[in-house]
């Protein structure tokens, strides 16, 4: 007992010895550190609460991400009018394509985004639009850009055969051929060819078509060069002539370039309507099938209109290796 009283006591003056013994520099080095400690514990958490804040902020200022519209792939067309329409989507949405404002059948995609849809009835002779819309699982409705263009031949026109293509509903973008068992086919004696022709009553016109792949593709109107592209891996090449054109009859031509040398040519007459040739009545679009061609005028915001030229092989006319279409110099009847 004796001995624990004589440690304290010892305890106590050494406690006591350091305390008065430390300068009062130190004793305000020691507080100002422990003061900056807490200050940036505070700092930090203010700026934890303020970027917990500017995520909420961004989150509820930030528009929602576009949704994935949905698309037409496959359209296969038989003469007697039944399809089989394919296409994607956001996965688990249903899918409701329509002939005009009528529902022609609906399904579902399934894990990948993928759907099929057979009509249960066959398209009737003559010229349609498909258009599609998506439900996603929150019930959001989501319309396509893209139409669908189909004409089913008239049974007493044996030699004529279904087509479908595929386009957008208001801009001008190349269109695409889902079905046309008439399009013109590359071989030795034929390495371009001109296949689509879209225009708008603006003056702005698209051409595509087919050639050797990776080459220079230059375009002509009367000989004076509008525009050049370069093919893809697989030949397919689109060409924007950015020059406004106005209505007129010219001679179009497509050269294939390899290495700087002229190897093919593509040459047909063409002609660019004035809109006050077209006469839609009640109609929102116009299709004329032809020997060597398709025509299709269509509206466009109500006012405007897109027309589309779609070139095709006709083995009695077409001989000459270098694509001249006779007859394509046309005007749409009144009626």
């Amino acid at each position: 007992m004796k001995y624990l009283i004589i440690f304290f006591i010892l305890s106590i003056i050494v406690i006591f010895t350091i305390l008065f013994s430390i300068k009062p520099d130190i004793v305000d080095t020691i507080y100002n550190i422990i003061s900056e400690k807490k200050d940036k514990i505070i700092i930090i958490d203010e700026i934890k609460k303020e970027s917990h804040l500017e995520k909420n902020i961004s989150k509820e200022l930030l528009p929602d991400p576009p949704k994935q519209k949905p698309k037409f792939d496959i359209v296969r067309v038989t003469r007697e009018g039944s399809s089989v329409i394919a296409g994607t989507a956001p996965k688990k949405s249903i899918i409701k394509i329509y002939e005009g404002q009528k529902l022609i059948g609906e399904t579902k995609t399934n894990e990948n985004g993928e759907w099929v849809l057979i009509p249960r009835k066959n398209f009737k002779e003559g010229s349609i639009e498909l258009t599609i819309e998506s439900i996603l699982e929150d019930g959001t409705k989501v319309s396509s850009d893209e139409i669908v263009i189909i004409s089913v031949p008239k049974k007493d026109k044996k030699e004529s055969k279904p087509l479908a293509i595929l386009s957008e509903k208001n801009t001008l973008s190349p269109s695409k051929i889902l079905q046309n068992d008439n399009s013109l086919v590359l071989d030795n004696q034929r390495n371009i060819v001109i296949d689509i022709i879209d225009y708008d009553d603006k003056g702005n016109i698209i051409i595509s078509g087919r050639s050797l792949p990776n080459s220079e593709i230059k375009i002509y109107l009367d000989n004076e060069i509008v525009s050049n592209t370069i093919s893809d891996e697989s030949g397919l090449w689109v060409s924007i002539i950015t020059k406004k054109i106005n209505p007129g009859n010219y001679e179009l031509k497509s050269e294939l370039n390899k290495n700087g040398n002229a190897i093919g040519l593509a040459i047909t007459p063409f002609t660019r309507i004035d809109h006050n040739d077209l006469n839609f009545s009640n109609d929102n679009m116009i299709v004329q099938p032809g020997n060597s061609l398709w025509r299709i005028a269509r509206r466009v915001y109500g006012s405007g209109f897109r027309y589309t030229i779609i070139f095709e092989a006709n083995k009695n006319k077409i001989k000459d290796p270098d694509l001249i279409y006779p007859g394509q110099i046309f005007k749409l009847p009144k009626n």
